[in-house]
């Protein structure tokens, strides 16, 4: 203790114990815990439909059984894990405005990052969108070539239906996260 930020925060905030600062601090640690957690159960939530999925076509017949349509719940799985990623990050996004509104030094320059057209932050966000993005045209793609193929109308569509609503839903996700996160840097008094 007694560091030159801690007094400054100290003088800047005294309204703000330590104590209170600390842990709005490991709340944010345990947001960011939380998601990284989130995304490995989306990475092994995945692969496992990807798999079970996959190891119910009959390469003899080339007939795609309907248990393979499991594949299907895939967009389903990304949008649910990056519904509370986007929760986790826009809470974590709350508590830094918060602070920085308190003259946090650490959380103004992390908020200059941000404004920056190469945002390290940004990365994150990405990959998340990005992941769900690349699951669902994949299966988009695999509908489309099933057309081609011997698939029954119904495969196709599911295959197809299922890439395009996870397109849909991520897009709109991103857009609900984008949104969120200018209201809340908005109501940051140094803006």
């Amino acid at each position: 203790m007694g560091t030159v930020d801690e007094k400054e925060h100290q003088e800047d905030t005294p309204w703000m114990s330590d104590e209170k600062y600390v842990a709005l601090r490991n709340e944010i640690i345990d947001a960011h815990r939380s998601a990284a957690d989130f995304l490995k159960w989306k990475l092994i939530a995945v692969a496992s439909v990807a798999s079970v999925g996959v190891g119910f076509w009959a390469p003899a017949t080339g007939q795609l059984p309907d248990a393979r349509l499991i594949i299907c719940l895939i967009p389903l799985i990304c949008a649910y894990v990056d519904m509370v990623h986007l929760d986790l990050a826009v809470r974590v996004q709350l508590i830094a405005t918060f602070l920085r509104n308190c003259r946090d030094p650490y959380e103004n320059y992390v908020d200059q990052l941000r404004g920056r057209a190469d945002n390290p932050f940004d990365a994150d966000m990405n990959a998340v969108h990005g992941s769900s993005i690349i699951a669902s045209v994949i299966l988009l793609v695999a509908g489309i070539i099933g057309s081609s193929r011997s698939w029954s109308r119904f495969h196709v569509d599911s295959f197809i239906t299922s890439g395009v609503l996870g397109i849909v839903a991520t897009a709109f996700l991103r857009n609900v996260y984008e949104s969120r996160k200018k209201r809340i840097g908005s109501r940051s008094t140094d803006k």
